[in-house]
């Protein structure tokens, strides 16, 4: 089978079916790192998949860091007690797209990001 990735690391097969990224690291999959920022997030938001990746990143001028797993994106912020967490399951989002090479646009049903 023909196993084309786009930038991100998702695969689409005949079917039209994307497939999650797949991790690169460590013999099992799994880093370390990866290991430990996945507990992380469950820690804050609960089941949250697999964290596959994590940017430094803003929200409303708030600083924080972008987190992509297989089940949502997250953001998080904590700075000088100021919390801010926010989580889009994939499937409440209706459209994802980049802007530029420096911004992400998340729109669901209910607001956008």
């Amino acid at each position: 089978e023909n196993d084309v990735r786009d930038r991100f690391g998702r695969s689409t097969n005949s079917s039209g079916v994307t497939t999650p990224p797949r991790p690169t690291n460590g013999s099992n999959g799994s880093s370390s790192k990866q290991m430990y920022t996945t507990e992380f997030i469950k820690a804050l938001f609960g089941e949250a998949g697999i964290v596959v990746g994590d940017f430094p990143c803003s929200y409303q001028r708030q600083a924080g860091r972008l987190y992509v797993s297989t089940d949502a994106v997250f953001f998080y912020s904590n700075l000088f007690g100021f919390e801010k967490r926010i989580k889009i399951d994939y499937e409440n989002a209706t459209e994802i797209d980049l802007v530029r090479t420096t911004s992400v646009f998340i729109k669901t049903s209910d607001e956008e990001f």
